[in-house]
């Protein structure tokens, strides 16, 4: 083997193992997603001029294929790498080039991998495809929703229920399980609202929900909204009951 050969494998090396360095070092200044735009902004000026020709060779195969290309690029180096300077957030540098390093090692070993509180599906939900035998101890993303429109299509079978959210994507997403849910029960609800958050009161949605006859109101926002929404219907002798 050539000399130059060793030389370019410690390189090599050496970048790769200095991306986890320098990362912990830039996380602290700048964004993860502003960290991956820097870094393949410089990559594609440093490798453009080398790579050019190449490029206007297999130009017809990339443009025939640009699609599968952008995903590729999208996941392999835009969200991989966001998530991990996301991670430099929250351990060393050392332990993320570990982690990443004995990933295939693990695999082929059949040594799980376990993750605790980590609610990113994909990492579980690829096992399957990839092999990696990982497992999660945490909750996923969509247990709490799938929890709550699991034990409220059983317990308010025969209450007029009514369902609001604050507007923001955890709200409605736990309210669209839940509609979801009661559909498919054949359940539906009395009313459906969307309310103002960080209100002093909430007494004009207290009286709605009061006119549409709501008994039972689940309302997919902050615990300080719903607790502004009680108050108000006891003071308004309004008689909901409220999940959240």
């Amino acid at each position: 083997m050539h000399r130059s050969a060793y030389i370019f494998l410690l390189l090599t090396t050496l970048l790769w193992g200095g991306n986890s360095v320098a990362g912990k070092l830039a996380v602290d200044h700048v964004s993860p997603m502003t960290l991956v735009f820097l870094r393949w902004v410089l990559a594609v000026a440093i490798m453009l001029p080398i790579g050019w020709k190449t490029i206007q060779k297999d130009w017809p195969v990339v443009r025939k294929h640009w699609f599968v290309l952008v995903a590729l690029g999208a996941s392999g180096f835009t969200l991989f790498n966001t998530i991990f300077y996301t991670a430099l957030n929250y351990t060393t540098a050392i332990n993320v080039s570990i982690e990443q390093a004995a990933m295939p090692i693990l695999k082929d070993a059949g040594i799980p991998v376990i993750t605790i509180g980590v609610r990113t599906e994909s990492l579980t939900d690829r096992r399957a495809k990839t092999g990696w035998p990982v497992y999660r101890l945490g909750p996923r993303g969509d247990d709490e929703r799938n929890a709550i429109a699991s034990a409220l299509t059983h317990l308010w079978q025969n209450e007029l229920f009514a369902i609001i959210d604050d507007g923001t994507i955890y709200g409605r997403e736990i309210v669209e399980t839940l509609r979801a849910a009661a559909e498919q029960a054949a359940l539906k609800p009395v009313f459906v609202d969307t309310f103002r958050p960080q209100l002093d009161n909430q007494i004009g949605m207290i009286g709605r929900l009061k006119k549409a006859g709501a008994t039972h109101v689940f309302a997919g926002g902050d615990g300080d909204d719903i607790a502004i929404m009680g108050r108000d219907a006891a003071q308004l002798q309004a008689g909901i009951v409220f999940a959240g």
